[in-house]
């Protein structure tokens, strides 16, 4: 949801800081309780620079869109295809 506008707050670990860009951690990554409450507490008032921060994940979040990635998704299945019927199988 995040592609669409959606401002995260996600744990700092599993993959979070892997997908979301270096430069948003501060911002949208907890450490622990007391870092997610206060993080939770300045994103309830909405202003123009959580606009800003909107619609910058939105657009580093494109790399992951549907439209984008079914592509790659498509040649890795044909891939896979390929190689089982080269197998007999």
């Amino acid at each position: 949801m995040v592609r669409f506008g959606c401002r995260p707050l996600l744990p700092n670990r599993l993959v979070y800081p892997e997908i979301i860009p270096a430069e948003f951690h501060s911002e949208v990554l907890y450490a622990n309780h007391q870092d997610l409450v206060e993080k939770l507490v300045a994103g309830l008032g909405a202003n123009a620079q959580d606009d800003d921060l909107r619609l910058r994940l939105s657009a580093a979040m494109a790399q992951f869109a549907w439209e984008r990635r079914i592509g790659s998704y498509d040649d890795k299945l044909e891939d896979l295809a390929a190689v089982k019927n080269l197998k007999g199988c």
